[in-house]
């Protein structure tokens, strides 16, 4: 198979022997371009660049070296040209694939593919998020082309692959294949390993540490306030390391930590190269991952702490719900509401990161089932042991990279043999929306589909910020969005009685306010811990809704 892409920078992707901030989504087109240069069933690898990237040499040799293994280097496996040369590539007609590293940019190759093709491409597209409006505008703008056979999108997770199957008719195929890891060293600590991580990081030794890694931001990831919550009342320690990506959240967290009482326990690291990884899930007991954000699919770091041998606790969120099974961690039950009208309605004008972190605040992770999983998990060093080994045999069985690499090169084969037989289906759907429909996604994103039925309660902090202690947080970005007035209001109302968001709607909502817009404040409430959502409890006959 020979296989183009094109790249608008060579610096997008990772060579894994620099210090390189910890990003899955480049990790992951770093491996498969080492896959299209270096594996047997792939000819060739056309890198198209834009002519900027071309004008160091040395940079460009640098990156073929890192890209090619030894023996492959000289032997024609990799070309790199100016995009302008396009056309001309493709005008021998030889069969291909174009491979599209994300979903925003479908519609830029689709329209090179059916401008320059001279011969039959299939086209195949990776996905890394959901939810955003880049995304949203390149996937509306491909809706009502002609369905070409063999052209398809290949989702990271069967949650993704359903979540764009069912928000957009489109004339591709839609598949799931999971993502392959750079395992490298990636293994169970041996003995004396986590003592020796430990002292060379500065952690305490024999005190139980549970650990997140990756970027550190509310606006891509998850809430991190949360895993501070978990140690207050509770044994053990938190590590969190990796580049802080919103700036100024470290700080924010630290800062929480201290105020928690806590900050003795929390130990903050920075930016971490990548051969530095092993070290660090060696040197802690549980991995700790409590996605909440639309921009999170998969959750590479959790396969890499399989890999090391570590029980995790997560969110049952998008691809993260297929990635651990029992006795190899906990998947924490997770609930969106759908978002306010006006914040899809602002999608074509916001920021991406700013969608993001608006979106995530209707997005609770279950508190009591998260502090549940971490009270067993952090009690017994027996049971980690075990759940260590389970997972370290889960991704030997499931998520090792040749088991995964076998089930991508049989979806691409498939995809080219479909695109050699040139059928064309025309089609006539007309565009959707030009705002993006959040609340598709998210409904394939959470494990418990939203009900006006649940049931919002107090909390002892909720008490507490009632009697003048603390109160919400709100990042600068969200000021805008979240009204102080709602939320009192909201908060006043739970305290003197349990509601429903249906209740709760029929109080506050009005000809401004929509129950969405109600909803969006009640979770961001329970977000924090000022509110618990029940999801759990059937309404008797004589609740009001």
């Amino acid at each position: 198979m020979r296989v183009s892409i094109i790249c608008p920078s060579i610096d997008l992707v990772v060579d894994p022997q620099n210090d390189v901030d910890v990003n899955g989504a480049n990790i992951a087109l770093w491996i498969q371009l080492r896959t299209y240069a270096n594996h047997p069933a792939f000819e060739s690898l056309e890198l198209f660049l834009p002519p900027k990237s071309l004008l160091i040499a040395d940079d460009v040799a640098k990156f073929a070296q890192a890209l090619l293994e030894p023996q492959n280097r000289g032997k024609g496996k990799l070309s790199v040209h100016s995009v302008y040369a396009l056309g001309d590539i493709w005008a021998d007609g030889k069969p291909r694939i174009l491979h599209t590293d994300d979903l925003w940019a479908l519609s830029r190759d689709r329209h090179l593919r059916d401008t320059f093709a001279k011969g039959p491409i299939a086209h195949i597209c990776d996905t890394h998020c959901l939810g955003h409006f880049a995304l949203h505008r390149s996937l509306r703008e491909v809706a009502h082309l002609d369905q070409v056979e063999g052209d398809a999108i290949i989702a990271c997770s069967r949650a993704t692959a359903a979540a764009v199957d069912d928000a957009y008719d489109l004339p591709y195929k839609v598949l799931a294949c999971r993502r392959r890891i750079d395992s490298g060293d990636l293994r169970p600590a041996k003995p004396g390993e986590k003592e020796a991580a430990r002292a060379r990081f500065g952690l305490p030794q024999g005190m139980p540490l549970g650990m997140f890694l990756g970027r550190i931001t509310p606006a891509v990831k998850g809430e991190l306030t949360l895993l501070v919550d978990t140690l207050v009342g509770r044994p053990g320690g938190l590590i969190v390391t990796g580049v802080t990506n919103m700036p100024g959240y470290s700080e924010v967290l630290q800062g929480y930590a201290q105020m928690r009482g806590v900050a003795d326990r929390v130990f903050f690291h920075g930016r971490i190269p990548p051969s530095d990884r092993a070290a660090w899930y060696h040197a802690a007991d549980l991995f700790l991952f409590p996605g909440d954000c639309v921009n999170e699919a998969f959750g590479q770091t959790t396969i890499e702490a399989l890999a090391c041998g570590l029980p995790v606790i997560q969110s049952a969120w998008d691809g993260l719900k297929e990635t651990i099974a029992e006795g190899v961690g906990t998947h924490v039950s997770t609930i969106a509401a759908p978002a306010p009208e006006r914040l899809e309605h602002l999608s074509v004008a916001l920021e991406t990161p700013g969608q993001f972190l608006a979106l995530a605040q209707a997005t609770v992770v279950d508190r009591d089932e998260w502090y549940a999983a971490y009270d067993y998990w952090i009690a017994s060093e027996e049971k980690r042991k075990v759940g260590g080994s389970m997972a370290r045999q889960l991704f030997e069985s499931t998520f090792d990279p040749p088991i995964i690499e076998a089930q991508y090169i049989a979806l691409l084969e498939k995809c080219l043999e479909g695109a050699t037989t040139g059928q064309r289906k025309s089609r006539r759907v007309e565009p959707g929306p030009l705002q993006v429909d959040y609340s598709s996604a998210l409904r394939h994103y959470t494990s418990v589909l939203w009900n006006p039925s649940f049931l919002f309660e107090e909390t002892e902090k909720g008490k507490a910020w009632r009697s003048g202690g603390e109160a919400p947080y709100m990042y600068g970005e969200l000021e805008p969005i979240l009204d102080p007035e709602l939320m009192s209001s909201i908060r006043e109302r739970v305290g003197h009685s349990p509601l429903t968001a249906t209740q709760l709607s029929i109080a506050l909502s009005d000809s401004i306010t929509t129950d969405r817009d109600v909803w969006f404040h009640a979770m961001f409430l329970a977000k924090q811990g000022f509110l618990t959502l029940r999801h759990d409890i059937p309404l008797s006959r004589n609740s009001p809704v």
